[in-house]
């Protein structure tokens, strides 16, 4: 897993925006990570279209927590505790806020 910084984004496959807030101090930058495949591309599009946010911290334990952030709340969460596994969490993030944000308008 590779992260991107803005300035690296040109001629590169489908990057998802996160907000990464760094330790100490919670400093943010923008980074951009990559999917895998052209639905997780979609699902991802189509949660940044209804407002969703993605955003990444790491952890004082060593882990890095990935969440979607909708409005006020935290919708969707993983954390990898092993760099290997972060391709497959941001894929099941996607999914997940795909899913909340669907429940969302099925109900409103």
């Amino acid at each position: 897993m590779r992260f991107f910084k803005p300035e690296d984004v040109a001629g590169k496959p489908f990057l998802v925006p996160f907000t990464e807030y760094t330790r100490p101090r919670g400093r943010k930058s923008d980074i951009y990570i990559p999917v895998q495949d052209q639905e997780t591309k979609e699902l991802a599009l189509t949660v940044i279209e209804k407002g969703g946010r993605f955003e990444c911290k790491d952890l004082n334990t060593g882990a890095a927590s990935f969440t979607c952030a909708y409005q006020d709340d935290d919708i969707a969460i993983e954390l990898v505790f092993k760099r290997g596994d972060a391709d497959f969490k941001i894929t099941t993030l996607i999914q997940a806020a795909f899913d909340h944000l669907s429940c969302i308008e099925s109900v409103t």
